[in-house]
């Protein structure tokens, strides 16, 4: 299990995507005061690609990310990783699938 998180001071709000055993959870977004659960994930919801910019950390609970946001604390934004970049919600994770591969293993050379 692992969640990305985005902070948009600017609306106050806070966007996440998670995995559940390399499973796409989808998007959540509440307002930065408030806590993420399980159930405000949306495999539907995509987080805005105006937050390119504002990545905050990945975390590995959403616990992690809740006690994160009730701090008040902020760390440094920086930019969204590659495979987070708008496009999907976890798309590096789906498209690494043995539906989406050949399932072979590549040769050295």
């Amino acid at each position: 299990m692992g969640f990305a998180l985005w902070l948009d001071h600017g609306n106050g709000l806070a966007w996440a995507q998670g995995t559940q055993e390399y499973r796409p959870m989808g998007a959540a977004v509440i307002a930065i005061t408030g806590q993420f659960r399980h159930r405000d994930f949306d495999q539907t919801r995509d987080r805005p690609a105006n937050l390119e910019r504002a990545f905050v950390g990945f975390f590995g609970s959403l616990e992690e990310v809740n006690v994160f946001l009730k701090s008040g604390s902020d760390r440094k934004m920086r930019a969204t990783p590659v495979l987070y970049r708008s496009g999907g919600t976890s798309s590096a994770v789906a498209d690494c699938s043995p539906a989406a591969t050949s399932g072979k293993i590549p040769r050295r050379r």
